[in-house]
């Protein structure tokens, strides 16, 4: 859902389309690497809470430096932040997937 919004809330901020799609990818790629990443780190033995807990807690703490990120217009800061959400979040997509699988 967050995705989905970053374009309006980044217009707010005065950013240009190029700097929402450059977060995308970034967002995306991180995450696929993330996915792999925090596999080999947790392996699926059916401990979802764990993982879901360390998966939040840190996605929540890389919003709000991308948050933080918007207030002060620091691009850099803005696309490290959105490779960590997306390296934390898409894991945590997948945990829950599988969970409810």
């Amino acid at each position: 859902m967050f995705f989905v919004c970053v374009s309006w809330i980044m217009e707010v901020y005065g950013f240009l389309a190029i700097e929402v799609g450059i977060i995308f990818i970034i967002a995306n790629l991180s995450g696929l690497l993330g996915c792999v990443v925090m596999s080999s780190i947790f392996p699926n033995k059916k401990t979802y809470r764990r993982n879901c807990i360390i998966y939040v807690y840190s996605s929540l703490l890389s919003l709000g430096l991308l948050l933080l990120g918007f207030e002060i217009h620091s691009n850099w800061v803005i696309y490290i932040a959105a490779g960590l959400f997306g390296f934390l979040i898409f894991p945590y997509l997948t945990t829950m997937t599988d969970f409810a699988s």
